[in-house]
């Protein structure tokens, strides 16, 4: 269990560093949706937990994040 909330923690924290704008971004830059990786399938414990964070977030950045799940 501890290993998944770590690998949830890596990806927030992957998912903010990459939400961050530059400052030559275009805000078409800021529409585009944000990819978020979960490398487990759908319907596990961290693929909901994703899902649930992007959401909240999703709403505070007003920007669409998109779950990717790849597993293997």
């Amino acid at each position: 269990m501890k290993a998944h909330a770590a690998g949830v923690l890596l990806a927030l924290v992957s998912v903010m560093a990459a939400a961050q704008s530059g400052p030559g971004a275009t805000p078409a830059d800021r529409a585009r949706p944000i990819r978020w990786v979960v490398p487990q399938p759908p319907g596990t414990a961290s693929d909901t937990m994703a899902r649930t964070i992007a959401q909240k977030l999703s709403e505070q950045w007003s920007r669409p994040i998109v779950i990717d799940n790849r597993t293997g």
